[in-house]
C-alpha cells in the first residue's frame, strides 16, 4: 500500500468505516537518518487514530532505534512490524518477508523490539517464505509480547499468484491468539464469509480499499453513509485536504470502473494534468449511458 496510504487517505478510511488505520510501509534506516520524506509519510492526525506505524528492517538495533524514535517523537497508538513484504527489493534486504526464513532469530528481533518500547508492538506477516511456517511460531510471537498478528494466507514466493489460504489462517486464529486475517478481500461478501463462516474475528484490507474506499462501510451494513457521487467526493475529500495530484490520479485509475468506457475513461486519466482534468472525467462517468 505504499504510495497509497497517506495521511489524507487514512483519515477518509477512518471517517467512513475502517477500526484502524496503518501508516504506509517505512523504512527504519530511512527513519533513523531523519530522512524528509519519510518523516512525512509517517506524521498523522489524531482524527486518524487509532493508527500503527508500520517499520521494516533487517537489523535489531536498527529496528529498535526506529521504534524508540516512532514512540518519543510521534506516540502512534502501536507499532507495527513488517514481516511479509515479498518485493524482491525488501527482500534482497534482509528484511520484510525474508525474516521468516530465519524464524528463531526473527523472534529475538520481535521480543527485543517488543522490551525496547512502551507502546504495543505488533507484526504483519505471511504464512511463510517458501513453506508454510510451523503454526507454533504465532503462539510464540504472542508469548514476546506482540499485541496482535496480521497473517497474509500466502507464502512470500507466492505474491499474489495463488488462492489465500484462509484455512491456514483460521486454524492459527483458533488457538485464541490475537490473529487478523488477511488476502484478497476486494467485496463486501468476501470478509462477510469470512467472519461468518470460519472462525477469525478480525480482518485486514489492503488492495480491495483501493478500488472501493467505502468497503468498509459496507461490510458493517452502513451503505446509508456513503455520499451520492461517491468517487467525486473521494477525490474532493482528498483534493481540499491538499492531498498530491499524483495520489489522487493514482486513485483515480481504482475507483473509474465497471462500466462499459472504463477503458477510455483510463487513457484520459493516464492524460490528465491536473485535478480539472479528473473533474472533467468524473463529469463525464456520471453523464455515460
Amino acid at each position: 500500500m505504499e504510495g497509497y496510504t497517506t495521511s489524507n487517505v487514512r483519515l477518509f478510511f477512518r471517517k467512513f468505516g475502517a477500526s484502524i488505520v496503518f501508516s504506509e510501509m517505512i523504512s527504519a534506516k530511512s527513519l533513523n537518518l531523519k530522512n524528509k520524506r519519510t518523516l512525512k509519510k509517517i506524521r498523522f492526525t489524531d482524527e486518524e487514530r487509532p493508527i500503527g506505524i508500520q517499520i521494516f528492517g533487517s537489523d535489531k538495533e536498527t529496528l529498535i532505534e526506529a521504534a524508540k524514535f516512532i514512540e518519543g517523537e510521534f506516540f502512534p497508538d502501536f507499532i507495527d512490524i513488517n514481516m511479509g513484504c515479498p518485493a524482491k527489493k525488501i527482500v534482497k534486504s534482509g528484511a520484510g518477508a525474508a525474516l521468516l526464513r530465519e524464524p528463531d532469530k526473527t523472534l529475538n528481533l520481535i521480543e527485543s523490539i517488543v522490551k525496547a518500547v512502551n507502546l504495543p508492538v505488533t507484526v504483519k506477516t505471511r504464512i511463510g517464505f517458501e513453506k508454510e511456517l510451523k503454526k507454533d511460531f504465532f503462539i510464540s510471537l504472542k508469548n514476546a509480547g506482540v499485541h496482535f498478528i496480521t497473517i497474509h494466507g500466502r507464502l512470500a514466493k507466492d505474491f499474489f499468484s495463488s488462492s489465500v489460504n484462509w484455512d491456514y489462517i483460521e486454524e492459527v486464529s483458533s488457538y485464541n491468539l490475537p490473529i487478523i486475517g488477511n488476502g484478497d478481500i476486494f467485496k463486501p461478501n468476501d470478509a462477510q464469509n469470512i467472519l461468518n463462516k470460519r472462525n477469525v474475528k478480525s480482518i485486514m484490507i489492503g488492495r480491495g480499499a483501493l478500488s472501493d474506499p467505502y468497503i468498509f462501510l459496507k461490510i458493517k451494513g452502513e451503505e446509508g453513509k456513503i455520499p451520492e457521487k461517491k468517487e467525486l467526493f473521494f477525490i474532493n475529500f482528498l483534493n481540499e485536504r491538499g492531498e498530491d495530484f499524483i495520489t489522487i490520479k493514482k486513485f483515480s485509475y481504482f475507483i473509474f470502473r465497471e462500466k462499459r468506457n472504463v477503458k477510455r475513461i483510463r487513457e484520459m486519466i493516464n492524460n490528465s494534468k491536473n485535478i480539472d482534468d479528473i473533474l472533467k472525467i468524473c463529469d463525464i462517468w456520471y453523464n455515460y449511458d
